[in-house]
């Protein structure tokens, strides 16, 4: 070693030279004596891992706890130490609602590297938070190899006249070093071909001019260090920008109905990529492109009252909804091509153009878009969003006045016959939502922010299901982000069950209709789902079980493709399914089959809290339960209440009589929305006034009645005298007609 470090003196006296670099692979596989974190409903936190050499950043997908142990087993692909750095991992526990909480960490430092593939145990050193949730010593285990090693370039000696070639010697440093090599702390240098001239260097130290020369200019041929520092800190310093030009178009049009839903899809999709997964294509020169595109379409800082100004259904308005609607789908193609490379080698083998090409529409596309809205002109750029999707992409649906021609891509359903027997397959009639059932302008804000971002995040959660007795306003959310999505082109298929329409409570017809759907926004998925119904009448049209439809008409036509973006599904009333009670059911199947379906799907149901659908999804793989009462998300159910009020009254009513009655209605959208028909529409005999005081006064029963019950009792009260013997016994004879019904009668009946 003394011959060592004199030779690295020689070469740089007024430093020694830095010869130790390494390239590795990392793959996560367990950890045990992990602390016991639960949620607020007492289930364990997911944990997963973040590793970082100060360069690169990935991280695993969140596994939840299991008897203080989780297996992961990811490989997180290749890292670079040198003597002066390490790799950092870092173990968080999943929050819902605010930031991930740091579990504890562990730095790895060059020296503790091996030459063969092995796989090493370390201590976690656990936050000071979290240290006394653990009974254990927690260990993390992880699998190492070594990839290669580098000798990076030092600063060559000027004064030092070059060698002739022919007095080099057989044991100077070759052009290439790839040899696996060990870097512990008093571990030479081997290398075969190196020995000579470095192990040697004591005898030949008499000619150390000629010998370092030698090494310099070797060495100089030999620089495989790639600068890892110089354009990570440009990919996530213009990401930073893109997200905040997005938000201040988002905050300027905020008063803008038809323009805010959009630039919110916008600013969600790109602030839910996570950092560790742009880490993964920091330094690939699409992503960048791309980036780069959207920073320099959104620069519109000095055009903020001009954005104030724009008129809905104006031109402006058209470019704008066009430019954000573009940025989601570039948002899901980084977070496709950072998730997937393998999907990018199915999709190029398909696909005429390269993905350099894909990239270059986009940045084309919004320079025109740009272009367009700057110079107040006509639209003229001809687009819809391209919102790509494995083997041969998916043209939206247009926006009206603004279309696209891209060159042709290749069709996968030449066959009519084919695209005939799809059209077979059962689709349930009134099964899609209602835009009509969305939530009022500006309330449910907060539950609607967390489904977007939910929809919009990578992550294992394919399943969110909402909870809320009737009349919380849970329909209304799920009605109002279908409408959004569908406006963004995202939607991919809704469903909702109402026990009164018998075509929306078959409960088979949920399978049948998002197969159609799928087929009729993925061609690929179509394709697939064409090979396995074409020969299989009783599939297409005889087939009623859910094992069946799920496996041949979902399942293993999804098999092996990647749709692009999230796919996302709204199920709204589950519990008025009529096959959504007891052990098993819908319910039971759908809580035992969604975490089969590939990791971008996103499904959101609505049901009450009925005891067998919520004890079926409570343990359910992927699938998180959201409660109606959430603290957080229902802190402004009042308010909205009030807005609500505000909306559908006479001014001097909500000033006289507005905050009781939102106290009155408990949070309950339906009572205030039967309320105000009440107000507004009179019983004869009856003024406003005379309603307003009915509601308003409490209730005579000695026990408290549930609001909507007592709010039903007082309006039918209303109509009918129940005292009158006459007028009861006509009621309970035409009521009791209708409740001993076995099928129930329609609400036009």
């Amino acid at each position: 070693m003394a011959a060592i470090q004199r030779l690295r003196d020689s070469l740089n006296p007024a430093a020694s030279l830095q010869l130790r670099a390494i390239k590795f692979t990392v793959t996560v596989i367990s950890a045990s004596g992990l602390p016991h974190l639960s949620n607020v409903f007492g289930k364990e936190r997911r944990f997963y891992v973040s590793a970082t050499d100060g360069a690169t950043t990935r991280a695993t997908l969140g596994v939840q706890n299991s008897r203080q142990t989780v297996q992961w087993n990811t490989a997180l692909g290749e890292f670079t130490l040198n003597d002066s750095s390490h790799l950092t991992l870092s173990v968080f526990a999943e929050r819902k609602l605010s930031s991930d909480e740091l579990v504890g960490t562990l730095k790895i430092q060059l020296g503790s590297i091996g030459t063969s593939p092995r796989t090493v145990y370390y201590d976690l050193v656990l936050n000071k938070d979290t240290d006394g949730h653990s009974s254990q010593r927690p260990i993390i285990s992880l699998s190492i190899t070594l990839s290669e090693a580098y000798l990076p370039t030092p600063i060559a000696a000027t004064d030092v006249p070059e060698p002739d070639p022919v007095e080099r010697q057989s044991g100077d440093v070759p052009t290439q070093i790839s040899m696996p090599v060990s870097w512990g702390a008093e571990s030479p240098i081997e290398t075969p071909s190196a020995s000579g001239a470095l192990l040697g260097a004591d005898e030949a130290m008499n000619s150390v001019q000629i010998a370092s020369s030698s090494v310099v200019k070797a060495m100089s041929s030999l620089e495989k260090v790639p600068d890892f520092f110089s354009e990570a800190g440009d990919v996530f310093q213009t990401m930073g920008t893109v997200i905040q030009r997005i938000k201040t178009v988002m905050d300027t049009v905020d008063s803008i109905a038809e323009l805010h839903p959009y630039a919110k899809m916008a600013w969600s999709v790109l602030s839910c990529i996570p950092k560790a997964l742009l880490a993964q294509v920091e330094r690939d020169g699409n992503v960048r492109e791309l980036l780069s595109a959207i920073h320099d379409a959104f620069d519109l800082a000095h055009l903020v009252e001009p954005l104030k100004a724009i008129k809905p259904g104006s031109k402006q308005a058209q470019i704008l909804t066009a430019m954000l609607q573009h940025v989601c789908d570039c948002g899901d193609f980084i977070k496709s091509y950072a998730q997937d490379n393998s999907f990018w080698t199915r999709f190029l083998s398909n696909l005429p153009q390269r993905v350099d090409t894909r990239v270059e529409d986009y940045r084309t596309t919004l320079g025109n878009l740009r272009d367009d809205f700057l110079r107040y002109a006509t639209v003229t750029t001809e687009i819809t969003v391209l919102n790509i999707e494995a083997d041969v992409g998916r043209l939206s649906r247009r926006l009206e006045g603004i279309s696209v021609q891209f060159e042709q891509l290749p069709s996968q359903i030449a066959d009519l016959e084919m695209d005939g027997k799809i059209r077979e397959i059962p689709y349930g009639a009134g099964s899609r939502f209602r835009r009509d059932k969305g939530c009022l302008e500006g309330t449910r804000i907060d539950f609607l922010d967390h489904i977007i971002d939910w929809v919009n995040t990578p992550g294992p959660t394919r399943c969110l299901v909402l909870m809320g007795h009737a009349g919380t306003g849970k329909s209304s959310i799920a009605h109002e982000i279908a409408r959004r999505f569908d406006d963004v082109y995202r939607l991919t298929s809704s469903f909702v069950f109402l026990r009164a329409e018998r075509s929306m409570r078959d409960s088979y017809l949920l399978f049948t209709t998002l197969a159609r759907d799928l087929s009729d926004r993925y061609p690929s998925y179509k394709a697939a789902l064409g090979r396995a119904i074409q020969n299989d009448t009783a599939l297409r049209m005889g087939a009623k079980d859910y094992v069946t439809l799920f496996e041949f008409l979902l399942r293993q036509p999804l098999n092996n493709l990647h749709l692009f973006g999230p796919v996302f599904v709204v199920i709204d009333g589950l519990d008025e399914c009529e096959d959504a009670s007891g052990e098993t059911g819908l319910h039971t199947f759908l809580a035992d089959h969604i975490s089969t379906l590939p990791p971008n799907f996103r499904i959101l149901i609505t049901s009450r809290p009925e005891k067998d659908i919520e004890q079926a999804f409570s343990g359910a793989l992927s699938t998180n339960l959201l409660y109606m009462n959430d603290t957080k998300l229902s802190a402004k159910a009042r308010d909205d209440i009030c807005a609500y009020f505000q909306k559908n009254l006479p001014k001097r009513v909500v000033d006289q009589h507005g905050d009781a009655l939102a106290e009155k209605a408990e949070g309950l959208f339906q009572w205030a929305s039967v309320a105000c028909g009440y107000i507004r529409r009179p019983p004869r005999g009856l003024t406003e006034g005379s309603c307003i005081r009915r509601l308003l006064n409490p209730s005579s029963e000695q026990k408290r009645m549930d609001p909507l019950d007592d709010l039903y009792r007082t309006i039918l009260s209303s109509y009918f005298d129940l005292d009158d013997p006459e007028i009861r016994q006509r009621y309970q004879s035409v009521m009791g007609q209708l409740f001993a019904l076995f099928e129930p009668l329609s609400i036009d009946t």
